[in-house]
This record gives structure tokens, sequence and C-alpha cells, in this order.
């Protein structure tokens, strides 16, 4: 639709074959798919559901916004990424599968040198046969925050979001997406936006980049920071009227 959220009835008939894709999040929109709705389609059918949640997945930490994830559990698998709105360092992410089998079943290796135990195998769940020990420091910042700090990480940034879209629209930016979470994508003349983007970003105050949607040049804001207050986002606000004064 006008904000990239599936149409359920457009989907075509499923079967074992078929795998859903859903997103927790518009890359540009921020906007959610119904996966609670595509769940119902795709019950029953033997088709895998996976949800795209990269950083919207943590919505659902938030208690007024948890509702547009609602349907996520039911999905057979969903994937977050931890270096975005976690804000621990690249890279990190976590996928989450509900058929454990499958994941040891593509990525298990067998070999002569390799000693198998009875114990779980971490290796048997992931792409690289050796990695760090990415988990210490999602763990570490899961403990740290807790519920109600991810819930207040998720408002304020989302709120953030709201404010400089109706503060964009002041200064006569056109806004394209509902903003609904921490994503704004608005636009201005095509052929003013280029030399724009450029002079906000040479600015050293902020920084964003373009983007197209729906066909339209456009720049596309994403607030994710746990730093990030009120008066950063000022300071963002300066830069812009600064660049089309």
């Amino acid at each position: 639709d006008e904000q990239g959220r599936i149409n359920p009835s457009l989907i075509p008939s499923l079967d074992d074959h078929s795998i859903v894709l859903l997103q927790a999040g518009n890359v540009n929109s921020g906007a959610f798919d119904p996966i609670d709705e595509v769940a119902n389609l795709v019950k029953d059918t033997g088709a895998w559901l996976h949800v795209d949640a990269a950083f919207g997945g943590w919505v659902r930490a938030c208690h007024s916004r948890s509702f547009l994830t609602r349907g996520m559990e039911r999905a057979d698998s969903w994937a977050l990424d931890c270096h975005k709105w976690m804000n621990v360092t690249h890279d990190s992410a976590i996928a989450i599968c509900r058929r454990p089998d499958s994941i040891s079943e593509m990525f298990g290796v067998q070999a002569a040198y390799l000693v198998q135990g009875s114990l779980r195998e971490p290796n048997h769940y992931t792409p690289e046969l050796s990695r760090r020990a990415r988990g210490i420091e999602i763990w570490a910042t899961l403990k740290h925050l807790g519920k109600d700090g991810f819930n207040d990480l998720v408002e304020r940034t989302c709120n953030h979001a709201k404010y400089i879209a109706e503060e964009l629209e002041k200064l006569g930016f056109e806004i394209l997406n509902e903003v609904v979470i921490n994503q704004v994508v608005a636009t201005m003349d095509d052929d003013k936006i280029d030399d724009f983007i450029t002079t906000v970003q040479k600015s050293g105050k902020t920084w964003f980049g373009p983007t197209y949607w729906k066909g339209r040049k456009a720049f596309r804001i994403s607030i994710s920071s746990h730093a990030t207050k009120k008066n950063d986002v000022d300071i963002a606000l300066s830069a812009i009227k600064e660049a089309i004064s």
C-alpha cells in the first residue's frame, strides 16, 4: 500500500513449498505488515512465515507501540539486528527459529578434525565456524536496560521522530510516511534536494541520506541512538534550517 505494507488479499495460494516474508518496520516508512492477519492465511498451509524485524522488532518492547508487532510470535522465524536500536557494536544480530533442526541441518559442519560432543554445538547454528562472542554485549545491554529501559529507549526515539516530522512540515517539507516509529521520510523540490542533503551532511551537525519512496526522490531520517536528546534533535533542525536559508 502507500506505506509499503503487504496486501494480504493479494497473497496467492500457499503450500509447503512457499515462503512468506514480512516486514516489521519498512526500511523507509517504518510501516509494519499486518503480521497477525497474514499468519492466519499461512496457518495449516505448510508454508514458512519469516519476519524481517531487523530494527522494527524492538517495538515489541514498547508499551504504546507493541501492537504493531502483533502476531510476530506466530512466525516460523524472525531476525533482529542488535547494532541498530539496541545500540551494540557492529556487527550483531539474532535469528530466532521455531524449528531448531532446520538451522542445524543447514549450518551443521562435520569434519574429521571437529570433535562432536553430546552438548549443543554452537557452530551448528551459525554460518561461521569461528566467531567473536557477540552474545556477551547483547546480554549486558539487556541486563542493564531491562524491560523499562527498552520501553523508554523506543518511546523516546519514536517521539523524537514525530517531533522532527512536525517541525519539517512547518519548514515547508512534505512528509511522505505515517510516522509510526522512529523513521521519517521527507521531500522537497527534486532539483534542490541533492544540494540540500549535501549541505546538511557537510555541516557536521547531523547526517541523513537520500532515498526514493514511491518513485519520488526523498531523504530518510532514522533516530535510534540511546544518547539522542531533544537538544540534539533541535541541533539537527538548525542545520536543516541553515541549509534551506
